[in-house]
């Protein structure tokens, strides 16, 4: 018994309460399929750089004959997120390598026009700026589980065409509609800590 409690005080000890210095991994769940590196910033602020493909469907697109209009969105986002609860999980005897701890984030993302579909779905580029809430737990050494939610503005980068009564044209011009998105991400993953 004596040995076992030495062996996880030890254990504490050596782990420290900070967040990794350099982590990779891969996530895939409902929304995201993703690409993602976490730098350390602080002992409790990590960077979140990620590339992602966002899942998107319409019932309603002209798509094969029995099933429904899909498309894969490439994204990309930073994420700095301060892990709030690093030291009190700690203290409790959990884990919190990988970053294992709640998080507070702003997203910072922008999507691309580009998309992989079965039918002719028209992307639009986006950018935007959502505050999340998150957690991340481990599974094992190497899997872990994410879930977070956020609420924010996207802005919608479109064209609008006019007529040009004295050209007798339609010109072309960009404008952005602004939508609060809410957001989700559930997914799960595996990590590389370097």
């Amino acid at each position: 018994m004596l040995l076992f409690c030495i062996s996880i005080a030890s254990h504490i000890k050596s782990q420290d309460s900070d967040v990794e210095g350099s982590l990779w991994g891969f996530q895939a769940g409902i929304l995201p399929l993703a690409i993602y590196n976490e730098t350390k910033l602080t002992n409790q602020i990590a960077l979140r750089s990620e590339l992602m493909f966002a899942f998107a469907f319409d019932p309603y697109i002209n798509a094969p004959k029995g099933s429904f209009g899909w498309a894969l969105i490439p994204k990309i986002s930073v994420e700095p997120r301060y892990y709030y609860n690093l030291r009190k999980r700690q203290a409790k005897l959990r884990r919190i390598d990988g970053n294992s701890g709640n998080y507070l984030s702003i997203n910072f993302g922008y999507g691309t026009q580009f998309a992989f579909s079965n039918t002719d779905i028209k992307a639009y580029p986006t950018s935007r700026v959502i505050p999340m809430y998150g957690l991340r737990r481990n599974i094992g050494k190497r899997f872990n589980y994410e879930f977070a939610v956020g609420l924010g503005p996207t802005w919608v980068h479109k064209n609008r065409y006019y007529y040009n009564f004295e050209k007798e044209e339609f010109i072309q011009r960009p404008f952005t509609e602004k939508v609060i998105t809410p957001t989700m991400r559930l997914a799960l993953g595996y990590k590389y800590i370097r």
